[in-house]
């Protein structure tokens, strides 16, 4: 398997949790800043249209879904575009805002549940040490 990109690995990701297959264990929160076309589950092509990708709307986006999340649930947060070190290592979010990885981090444990596993992948330069 070889990495093209973040655009590319989104596909994948969609791909591997079966996106828009009739499963609700798998609850998806989708945050891009690019239009999406793609083969929908009765072959027929899908537009998936960018959508907020700023600071606000991915901590919102993180908070509503951890706060969803059912005892003994699993939540795959995925990262893929630009981070920089500074005093800490930070995502760069579409608006161009920085969010920390103590920010992150604290978004991804404001969950209801002990029970919740969470993963975290940044798929960035300088996203060592984020989290």
């Amino acid at each position: 398997m070889a990495l093209n990109g973040p655009k590319h690995d989104f596909f994948f990701l969609l791909d591997h949790f079966k996106y828009e297959e009739p499963d609700t264990s798998i609850q998806f929160t989708l945050l891009h800043d690019f239009d999406v076309i793609r083969q929908g589950p009765d072959g027929q092509p899908r537009q998936i249209c960018k959508t907020d990708t700023s600071k606000e709307a991915i901590m919102k986006a993180i908070k509503n879904t951890m706060q969803s999340v059912p005892q003994g649930g699993k939540v795959v947060f995925y990262f893929g575009g630009h981070a920089i070190e500074g005093l800490g290592q930070s995502i760069v979010a579409g608006d161009g805002e920085l969010l920390s990885g103590k920010e992150l981090k604290a978004c991804l444990n404001k969950t209801l549940h002990d029970s919740v596993s969470v993963a975290a992948v940044l798929d960035a330069c300088h996203s060592g040490g984020s989290m």
